[in-house]
């Protein structure tokens, strides 16, 4: 388990107008375990934030899990641009060979919205690859890189000692 910085953890739940009140019906000075500390992980753990994870995709992922006429119809635009475009021309290599390419790298999504503004693709296209790597995390993850435990809660309070 990495370490959470326990101290931005705490400043984001006082923070919070649902879940201070939670920090302060647990008690800074509470035992541990308090059912509220349960109650606030539980919070910061729900997946509800939309975000792009990394994913290595190639052409058959495209047909696969696109129409197979907008997959097609992807890969020839970028074919077609390719021819112009270096970098697309990379990406191309990418797509057509193992382990494929990544997706959900910014870099990856960033070029999507540019070949978008260049005409290259339209928007439903690319949104549809951005959907590739579309997943949902939690704030804790977002944040804090993992789901937060009750234990992370107490610390962060000083319910129970740092080396607990």
């Amino acid at each position: 388990m990495s370490d959470i910085n326990l101290t931005q953890l705490k400043t984001d739940i006082l923070a919070d107008a649902t879940l201070a009140p939670l920090a302060g019906a647990a008690g800074v000075n509470g035992d541990y375990p308090n059912s509220k500390d349960g109650t606030i992980s539980a919070a910061l753990n729900v997946k509800n934030v939309p975000a792009n994870k990394s994913r290595l995709i190639t052409a058959r992922t495209l047909l696969a899990e696109l129409n197979p006429v907008t997959a097609a119809t992807i890969l020839d635009k970028l074919e077609s641009a390719s021819v112009a475009n270096t970098v697309i021309k990379w990406a191309m290599k990418f797509l057509t060979a193992e382990p494929g390419l990544d997706i959900g790298h910014l870099n990856t999504l960033a070029m999507l919205g540019q070949l978008v503004t260049a005409n290259v693709i339209t928007a439903a296209e690319a949104a549809a690859l951005k959907g590739l790597s579309a997943v949902t995390i939690s704030v804790a993850e977002q944040k804090y890189g993992r789901d937060v435990h009750n234990l992370d809660i107490a610390k962060c309070f000083g319910r129970v000692g740092l080396g607990s």
